[in-house]
């Protein structure tokens, strides 16, 4: 063969050699950065080590939350005050089929289990690699608050040692209800506030796994001790109103004897309240509506007078007493207390 012939061929053959490898090269590099840099598993690392970080805003950027989920619970201050966020993760699988899945070592709390996060593509990025985006959302990781009808409406809840703003509630069947987003973790929620004389419960611990279903907590309200002493405050006022009287015939209160005998032949006539009320506790007493029932007891009063007891113009000192049980009502109204007799 001729010698520039052969030089040329041998060159042609070293170039066809050297493309060769570069385009096995460059479908390596772009299967290496594919995979690791702009694959799938990448989006799900970086969700699972916002949650590691406590980082919720990130978290919630790579994946939103649910349509009708608020979100005052996803900020950071009250996320990194969580107990058990995931402390440990390692990326195990990528199974492209159907949009795709990835799957994932997770451990929380101790315990470490496989969990499964589906992906879809979203457009390209640098053109040449396609952009992945987590399907999942929050729908999943709610904390459903179930505040039953009554007058008084919660402003805030504490999470996690942090105070926030509750968003307006919705009515659900007559209970009054908010569905809040949330990320794997434990929530220390505390009891809502109340009024003067409604309080919403105890302490209560929310354990939210990575693919918690929803989960529902009911505050009901409930008369505090304080309507106890409030009831007995206000019974207590309304006998003396009563006993104020002179007169033995008292409508619509305990020392009231319409059928004595002989009602003249009584005189100077005094009303004292001996001992009592005790009032039977309603604190702990579910307070679903405005008006609630008592029991007053132990109200024992006692009558002073002079009688002429023969009607014979000779008056004598007069006393009885007399131990009653009362069934009463009272409305709240902000905070005061109304009693209600029929």
């Amino acid at each position: 063969m001729d010698p520039k012939k052969k030089k040329k061929l041998t060159l042609l053959a070293i170039l066809g050699g050297v493309l060769v490898l570069l385009l096995a090269a460059g479908i390596a590099t772009y299967s290496y950065l594919a995979k690791n840099v702009y694959g799938a598993e990448g989006v799900v690392e970086e969700y699972l080590g916002a949650l590691k970080d406590g980082n919720a805003e990130k978290a919630v950027e790579l994946l939103p939350a649910g349509d009708g989920l608020d979100t005052v619970l996803i900020n950071n201050e009250v996320y990194q005050a969580a107990e058990n966020r995931i402390s440990e993760y390692r990326i195990t699988g990528f199974d492209g089929a159907n949009g795709g899945v990835v799957t994932a070592d997770v451990t929380r709390a101790g315990s470490t289990a496989e969990h499964t996060i589906r992906v879809v593509k979203d457009g390209r990025q640098n053109l040449l690699f396609p952009k992945w985006k987590i399907e999942d959302d929050l729908m999943d990781w709610s904390v459903t608050l179930d505040i039953p009808e009554n007058s008084y409406r919660p402003q805030e809840m504490t999470v996690n040692g942090v105070t926030v703003a509750l968003p307006e509630f919705k009515d659900d069947g007559g209970l009054q209800t908010v569905d809040l987003a949330v990320l794997p973790g434990d929530y220390r929620i505390e009891p809502i506030a109340g009024s003067k004389f409604i309080n919403y419960g105890e302490n209560e611990t929310v354990e939210v796994e990575l693919d918690s279903p929803q989960q529902i907590i009911s505050y009901w309200p409930k008369l505090s001790d304080a309507a106890d002493e409030a009831l007995k405050t206000e019974m207590t006022a309304w006998l003396d109103s009563c006993l104020a009287s002179t007169k033995l015939v008292n409508p619509g209160c305990l020392n009231n004897v319409p059928d004595m005998q002989y009602p003249e032949r009584y005189r100077n006539i005094k009303w004292s309240l001996a001992s009592g009320p005790s009032i039977d506790p309603v604190a702990g007493t579910t307070a679903l509506d405005e008006t609630f029932g008592f029991l007053a007891t132990d109200i024992k009063i006692t009558l002073n007078c002079e009688v002429n007891r023969g009607g014979n113009g000779k008056w004598e000192p007069f006393e009885e007493s007399d131990t009653f049980t009362e069934f009463a009502e009272a409305k709240i109204d902000g905070d005061k207390l109304e009693l209600i007799f029929e």
